[in-house]
């Protein structure tokens, strides 16, 4: 492994450490750990990409560390959906989607009481809206979706392509590249779109760099 790697790997280690120092979000997100190491796997990578690009937007420090920790809270509302629902081996019917959908409003309800929370209900709530209105559970549109909201959102989208499911494989880049750019101004925030394509060429430099390939 070169230094370039194991660079990488120490600091993808660290982004993991440093969170969750209140003790109410740790021992939630440790519940959900126990019920789906799958979404918590999950969470932490829209975490980093999320991260990503809020450093290729400028955001300062703090906003930085909003948005990180909502971003990694952001599933929560899973806890509350049944197992054989949540880890089913196919696709989901469409009652069974219907659960699902609850969890963004579900999470805002499990965290709203806890304190020093406020700033990221927004984004546990609302990050599955959708420029276009169609999203849930409230069915903004455009720029009544917050910043924060539309950055984990797509972080969030692109974590679902890339990742293998138990009903599907992962989807190659250049198809998830595709599949950003055609949902531009619908489903994902065109900024973003155009600055995370760009994040993502980096992130693939990078990795030619660090194997020789």
């Amino acid at each position: 492994m070169n230094k370039l790697h194991m660079d990488q790997l120490i600091d993808k280690i660290y982004f993991r450490k440093q969170f969750l120092k209140e003790q109410s979000f740790e021992s939630l997100f440790n519940t959900l750990r126990m019920k789906d190491s799958f979404t918590v796997d999950h969470c932490y990578n829209v975490a980093f990409y999320s991260s990503l690009l809020g450093e290729k937007l400028g955001l300062c420090p703090a906003e930085l560390e909003l948005l990180k920790l909502a971003a990694l809270l952001h599933d929560i509302g899973k806890l509350a959906i049944p197992d054989h629902i949540l880890m089913k081996p196919g696709r989901l019917t469409d009652d069974e989607f219907d659960v699902i959908r609850q969890h963004p409003a579900i999470g805002y309800q499990l965290l709203k009481d806890l304190p020093e929370v406020k700033d990221i209900l927004p984004i546990v709530r609302w990050h599955h809206e959708r420029i276009d209105g169609r999203g849930y559970p409230d069915g903004l549109k455009g720029d009544e979706i917050p910043l924060l909201v539309r950055i984990v959102s797509l972080a969030d989208a692109f974590d679902a392509m890339t990742s293998t499911r138990v009903y599907r494989s992962s989807l190659h880049v250049e198809e998830v590249r595709k599949q950003l750019i055609t949902n531009v101004n619908t489903q994902f925030d065109e900024q973003l779109v155009t600055l995370f394509l760009e994040i993502i060429d980096e992130q693939m430099t990078m990795r030619t760099l660090s194997t020789g390939e």
